[in-house]
């Protein structure tokens, strides 16, 4: 990948990251802005490395800087509303239907685990799942709407949002349920970020943990022969560049 392939943890700060977390609920629960978080100098180790302030690795620790005080000028006696600034942030979901046969669909979507085909076929065709009717339900708010002609949708949520549910044609015969997991995304430069992506592209790893074993070997290879790729059974640049295609 250009980069070793590793699940060492990064940072010396007092803060140690907990699975799901994030620089985003981390900033919100101190109290900070995340890019306050982000860019403090003593955290440069994990920015670099990292790269995206929602991909950190449980285990990582960061510098929490201390809170400075702000004053704003007002007039006494009046009631006053203060809103606080980088609160909600932005998720983003794709939906592919996959044909690796004509018998065969297998829905995609980032968070979710599922099992698929790994023979050893062509490659398979991708087709966003357009202008399909959706629910989505996360922390007691509900988000309504149709997705964009690349399957996709975003809306803003709950910096400490875990989870949430996804309904497709809600109120149909045709309705679907997709448990999610929200930002609990593995860097992708990891053994565990791989796996994580390889399993819920549908190519099953074993547990999601920096092992590297058989079944975590055998994945990369059925996921290198359906997409077409040089059966190196590694990690290499070539798989890289597809996973990042594929889940954006």
């Amino acid at each position: 990948m250009g980069d070793e392939i590793t699940d060492k943890v990064v940072g010396t700060g007092e803060r140690e990251v907990a699975p799901g977390e994030d620089v985003h609920s981390i900033a919100f629960e101190t109290g900070h802005f995340w890019e306050t978080i982000w860019n403090h100098p003593p955290n440069q180790a994990i920015k670099l490395l990292r790269g995206d302030p929602g991909r950190l690795l449980p285990g990582d620790r960061l510098v929490i800087p201390p809170l400075r005080i702000a004053s704003s000028p007002s007039a006494t006696n009046r009631r006053h509303i203060f809103r606080r600034k980088g609160v909600p942030i932005q998720i983003e979901i794709h939906l592919w239907e996959e044909t690796v046969e004509e018998s065969m669909n297998i829905v995609e979507i980032e968070e979710l685990e599922k099992d698929g085909d790994k023979g050893s076929g062509k490659p398979s065709q991708r087709l966003p799942r357009a202008n399909v009717p959706y629910l989505l339900e996360v922390e007691k708010s509900i988000y309504t709407g149709v997705t964009d002609s690349g399957g996709g949708l975003k809306h803003y949520v709950a910096p400490t949002a875990t989870k949430g549910l996804l309904k497709l044609h809600p109120g149909t015969n045709l309705e679907e349920e997709i448990e999610l997991k929200i930002g609990q995304i593995y860097p992708e430069k990891t053994r565990m970020g791989i796996k994580q992506r390889l399993t819920n592209l549908g190519f099953s790893c074993g547990a999601i943990d920096g092992s590297e074993s058989e079944e975590y070997f055998e994945a990369i290879r059925a996921f290198q022969r359906n997409y077409g790729l040089e059966v190196t059974g590694q990690a290499d640049s070539a798989l890289a560049a597809k996973l990042q295609e594929l889940m954006r």
